[in-house]
Parts: C-alpha cells; structure tokens; sequence
C-alpha cells in the first residue's frame, strides 16, 4: 500500500511541482519473493516507470549489488534489471568493476555512456566514536587479537563459513567476536549452537544501536567481510569499517578492486565454498602471523585506511558529483 502511494504522488509531483528526475537505488528488493502480489508490483513499476517516461522524466538509477542479497526470484529481477539499464537516462556506479557487470549484461555503446562512477560516501562523524570499546565487558584481555565482524546477519555475509574457518586455526590469544542480529530465527540458532561449542568465537546475537556501534568496532583489531560473491559489488560495511581505522578482510570481487595497491585491504579470492572456506582461512592466519605480535603496525594501516576515504569518499565531494550528473541530466 505505501508503495502504490508513492506511485500515485510521484506522478502528482510531476505534474504539481514540475520534478523532472526520479532517482532510484533499491528498486530490485522490492521484486524478491516468488509470489502473485510481486509480479503484479512489477508489472505495476514497469507501466510506472514508463509513464514517467512518456512525461518527460529523466531516470537515474543507482547499482548496489548484482542481485538483491538472498533473492528468492532471480529470473524477475534479473529481466527487470535489463529494463532498468535501458531505460534509464544516467546508471550511477559505486565501484569501477559495476561497469564492466553492466557490459556482461548489454554491451553497447551508449549504454557505457550512461555509467557514471561516484564514490560511495564514508561514515566519519556519522556515529558516535569515543574512543572507548566492549573489551572489559565482554572479558577480552586488551593484548588479544580480535576479528571482528558486526552487523545484520544475513546468509550471504557466510557467517556459519567465518566461524568454522577461525576455530579451526584455533590461533593462541585470539577470538573471533561477531555482534548482530540475525534475520531469521532458525539462522540466529544454527549460529548460536556453533559458537556455543567454541571457546574463541564471541557471538552478541543482538541488534546494535546506534550509540554502541562504535565501541564495538573499536573492539576489534581488524573487520572480517566474508561475502558471497554472487550478489556482491558493494559494501557500506568496508567504509565503515575504514572510517573507524579499522583494516578489513574481505573477497577480491566488487567494491575492493578499487582498493588494488591500498595494504589496509586484505584481499583473497575464491570459487566455491570450499575453496572460500580454505583461502579465508589462510588470509586470517596471514595476517595473524603477520600482525598479532605488532598490532601497532595494523593500527596504523588503519589509519592510513582512514585517511584515504576521509579525502577520496567525502560527501561534499561525492554531492558535487552527484549535483553534477542530475545538471548534466536535465540538459540532455
């Protein structure tokens, strides 16, 4: 219901108040479930979006991911996807490799000229950092090593894979400290009986607010990111972690290219889950060989990491850019 409200005033709006571009960023989510009531959502968005079209509308369409994480209808979404590359009038990418995604699906010319690249935004000053971190209260001694992943926990983060991986190196001083609510409570379970059997995995099975989310970050040595690479280009989650200092451990696939000479990156690569399952494990062990005995040199790659998306991911650079190509939108 509120969706078809907002149908119904966009189109007041275009004609009331005369606004000439719709922007659009999670459109695809809203088409993920296999049910009666979603196809007819997309037949609806498909005559909406071209309406607007026919009034004179100009639309931007922003690329998160290849496919709505854990999507449920693949062949609906995938379809309108291709709808949305062709129509609209400017394609808004956050990490260079989305273009080459995009040619995978339609290679021409002037498609390619439609992508425009604008860096995601970092989250410096958007939550509180104190400084302070959870280490006394969770019962972490302050010389141990930390992993730490945080967040909503959704399958394809491949939590259940990440608490394998780690207690099986079963790494002196170390603990793997993992805070989150899960989206399902069968998954909250599963994930709770692994780390009840392991004296070094932490799970916080919980949602974090706003105001802790900072202490818990601060609590880690470095951020581990495990994601599936088939829905995977992007992540909010590695600037996160970079606007707190934090290096990150994270697959070679989407957002991270970007990231190819930057050493606060740890990058591996995989191509199915076993072999995700081994080369995380080896790239946790490297960089705990590498760093648990001089964790300084690992705070400071944080902050190199922090210094890089505090000049490049400013948002008063990325809203130029993005004032930039609405500008250039109207004029064509």
């Amino acid at each position: 219901h509120n969706i078809m409200k907002i149908l119904k005033y966009s189109l007041i709006w275009r004609v009331k108040k005369n606004i000439k571009i719709f922007h659009f960023n999670w459109l695809l989510s809203l088409l993920n479930k296999k049910t009666l009531n979603n196809y007819y959502l997309s037949f609806i968005l498909f005559l909406w979006l071209i309406v607007l079209k026919c009034l004179g509308c100009k639309i931007i369409w922003t690329v998160h991911n290849r496919l709505p994480h854990d999507c449920r209808n693949k062949n609906l979404v995938i379809l309108f996807r291709k709808f949305l590359i062709i129509i609209s009038n400017r394609i808004i990418i956050h990490s260079h490799s989305t273009r080459q995604f995009i040619s995978t699906i339609i290679h021409n010319k002037s498609i390619d000229k439609k992508i425009i690249y604008i860096p995601h935004g970092n989250y410096i000053n958007i939550y509180k950092n104190s400084g302070n971190n959870k280490r006394k209260q969770l019962k972490i001694e302050e010389n141990t090593f930390v992993f730490l992943h945080i967040g909503l926990i959704k399958p394809y983060k491949n939590i259940d894979l990440l608490m394998n991986a780690f207690s099986s190196l079963a790494l002196p001083n170390s603990k793997l400290l993992i805070a989150g609510h899960a989206v399902s409570p069968s998954y909250q379970k599963y994930l709770e009986n692994i780390a009840a059997k392991l004296d070094n995995i932490i799970y916080i099975p919980k949602f974090i607010p706003d105001d802790e989310l900072g202490e818990f970050i601060n609590s880690g040595d470095v951020i581990l990111l495990p994601y599936a690479k088939e829905s995977f280009i992007n992540s909010g989650n590695l600037y996160l972690s970079l606007s707190f200092a934090k290096p990150v451990i994270i697959p070679d696939i989407g957002i991270a290219q970007d990231f190819y000479i930057h050493d606060f990156i740890f990058k591996y690569t995989y191509l199915d889950n076993n072999d995700h399952f081994t080369n995380l494990k080896t790239m946790i062990n490297s960089v705990y060989i590498k760093y648990s005995q001089n964790k300084n040199e690992l705070h400071l790659l944080g902050q190199k990491g922090y210094e890089y998306i505090k000049k490049y991911n400013d948002w008063n650079h990325v809203g130029k850019k993005l004032y930039e190509v609405y500008k250039s939108t109207l004029s064509r």
